[in-house]
């Protein structure tokens, strides 16, 4: 006898019965994509608090940029994309000031989402203390690599023999060779450490930064390429490109190293 209009489906191999096709049905990674065991409540503050930190930093620099870049498209862009990674750090801090309960019921419910979350806690002295230096000593080691990696490119483009055009491709490159890039993979990387549903909030935010990141990797490209081509060369860039990415390849896949990391257990 089948089931009565509107009942839900329980039998064997329905979402309903089974968690993980839930969460394949709600855009949740793919069970079998998972890699490693979801991080834990230690682990989670200190890498969303490097990655606000992380974020942060490039809302810095890209904002310097776009008030001296010289190529009007490219300004612009740099422009926007400054205020999407603010728009980042601030997701990443709130979620971080609020990692602890989120392995409980409550953090997937209304406090994540609610008045307290978007309220004074925020924007108040509670929120510029802890949280948003990262939890502060751990997170700093995590984000570590990914900072000197961002002040050294930011000192590098300070070169005044680079102007015009090279300079525009030298910015385009550090962003869609290294920064985006990684920026990508670390947190595609995070989402196979994810578990349904106690880490909803989490996905949340990755889902929402990641998409954000791959465009901007696809547009940073574009823009490259139509710079190389007004250069005259292809080339524009590589050999910067190459210094900057040795100078985080240590710290395995990602911007931001992972908690657990090899990289990580040698510092």
């Amino acid at each position: 006898m089948g089931a009565a209009p509107g009942s839900p489906r329980t039998e064997p191999g329905s979402p309903l019965s089974d968690p993980w096709l839930l969460a394949e049905a709600l855009g949740w990674p793919a069970a079998g994509s998972q890699s490693g065991e979801p991080l834990g409540f230690v682990d989670l503050g200190r890498i969303t608090g490097a990655y606000s930190m992380v974020e942060r930093r490039l809302f810095e620099i890209l904002g310097g940029w776009s008030a001296v870049e010289e190529a009007p498209t490219v300004s612009v862009f740099f422009d926007v994309q400054s205020r999407q990674h603010a728009w980042h750090a601030e997701l990443w801090n709130d979620l971080s000031a609020s990692s602890g309960p989120q392995t409980g019921g409550p953090q997937t419910g209304g406090p994540q989402t609610g008045g307290p979350q978007t309220g004074g806690p925020q924007t108040g002295g509670p929120q510029t203390g802890g949280p948003q230096t990262g939890d502060p000593v751990a997170g700093n080691a995590l984000a570590e690599p990914a900072m000197r990696l961002l002040s050294r490119i930011e000192d590098d483009l300070r070169d005044p023999a680079s102007e015009g055009e090279v300079q525009t491709s030298l910015r385009l490159s550090a962003l869609g060779r290294v920064v985006f890039p990684r920026l990508v993979v670390g947190y595609r990387r995070h989402l196979r450490h994810t578990s349904f549903p106690a880490d909803t909030a989490t996905v949340r935010v990755l889902r929402l930064v990641t998409a954000g990141e791959q465009s901007a990797w696809q547009a940073a490209e574009a823009l490259l390429q139509a710079a190389c081509a007004s250069l005259g060369d292809a080339s524009a860039g590589t050999e910067s490109t190459r210094r900057w990415e040795a100078l985080i390849r240590a710290s395995g896949p990602g911007l931001v190293t992972f908690p657990g990391a090899r990289s990580e257990r040698a510092t």
